[in-house]
C-alpha cells in the first residue's frame, strides 16, 4: 500500500450525490479512514462550505478522533 506516503488530505462528505457536505453526515465512512491514519503527521483540510458548516465538520472530525482536538 501506498499509505505511508500520504502527507495530506482534503476532507468533506458526500450526501445523496451532492459533494462537500458536512463530515459525518454522508456516506464517506471517516472512522474507518482515519482510523489508519490516526499514528501518521497528516494535515488535514476540511473543504466545505460555508464557514458554519466548516466548523461543524471539525467538530465532527474532532468526534470521530475522539479527542478535545489535539492534533486537529
Amino acid at each position: 500500500q501506498n499509505i505511508s506516503y500520504i502527507r495530506n488530505m482534503h476532507l468533506h462528505d458526500v450526501k445523496g450525490g451532492k459533494d462537500h457536505s458536512i463530515i459525518g453526515s454522508g456516506e464517506i465512512d471517516f472512522p474507518y479512514y482515519i482510523s489508519k491514519l490516526h499514528n501518521m503527521d497528516v494535515i488535514y483540510v476540511i473543504e466545505v462550505r460555508p464557514k458554519e458548516a466548516a466548523y461543524k465538520s471539525l467538530l465532527g472530525l474532532k468526534s470521530i478522533m475522539g479527542n478535545n482536538g489535539d492534533g486537529v
